[in-house]
């Protein structure tokens, strides 16, 4: 094979994903299993990826629903980006699971295997799916909750330690700019009243930045005066 047929710009040809031939080390999640090539994974993992003498590795993963995240972050890799390649778009995510939540599990495991790229990915698919919810007059009982799920799944008291917290932060910052909004939704009381949606950290930064808001005064209007000159004649 050709080194333009095996690597197209910084990833792989979708073309060799999964595919057996001049494969030289085999993925294995559940009962899943990916054919792939080290010199693809060496290249796009930041990680040390224990790829070198292994026949087989072991993609360690906490929940069924992560097998679908997992083909996402691999996809990513080979060429296929997560969010934007027809075989690769959170239509894939799994039954009865919300597309936020598939994008958090896409975000972790790429965190977990440090796939800065599919990181990114997923932050952009999260920033997209909180725009679609604020300015939705017709978000469901089902979205709701799962935006509430998802900021404490990341933010709070039993959040992962991640190595990247972008996803952290933005939904942190999501939650803060649009507080007047989630407040109104009985999810988001009961988690902010039972103390689970966030941590003491981060309780303590959105308890500052609502007093400061409350402590700014609302900006007054420049008064604009205008001047009429009137016309001389000779």
């Amino acid at each position: 094979m050709d080194d333009k047929d095996f690597i197209n710009g910084d990833n792989a040809n979708p073309t060799v994903f999964n595919n057996p031939k001049d494969s030289d080390i085999i993925l294995e999640f559940g009962c899943h299993q990916v054919y792939a090539h080290r010199a693809i994974l060496r290249m796009c993992l930041n990680s040390q990826f224990p790829v070198a003498t292994s026949a087989v590795f072991n993609i360690v993963h906490d929940s069924p629903e992560d097998l679908m995240p997992i083909y996402a972050m691999l996809k990513h890799v080979y060429g296929m980006p997560s969010g934007i390649h027809p075989k690769n778009t959170r239509f894939y995510h799994a039954e009865n699971e919300h597309e936020l939540m598939y994008s958090i599990r896409v975000y972790m495991l790429s965190d977990i295997y440090d796939v800065p790229s599919a990181r990114n990915a997923a932050i952009s698919a999260v920033k997209n799916l909180l725009d679609e919810c604020t300015g939705s007059d017709t978000l469901g009982e089902e979205d709701h909750r799962a935006v509430a799920e998802c900021v404490m799944k990341l933010c709070g008291p039993g959040a992962p330690q991640l190595a990247d917290s972008k996803l952290r932060n933005t939904l942190f910052s999501w939650l803060s700019d649009n507080f007047h909004f989630v407040t109104r939704n009985p999810e988001f009381k009961a988690k902010i009243e039972n103390g689970s949606l966030l941590d003491t950290e981060l309780t303590a930064k959105l308890l500052f930045a609502l007093s400061a808001q409350i402590a700014s005064p609302p900006r007054k209007k420049r008064r604009v005066q205008t001047v009429y000159l009137r016309s001389e004649h000779p």
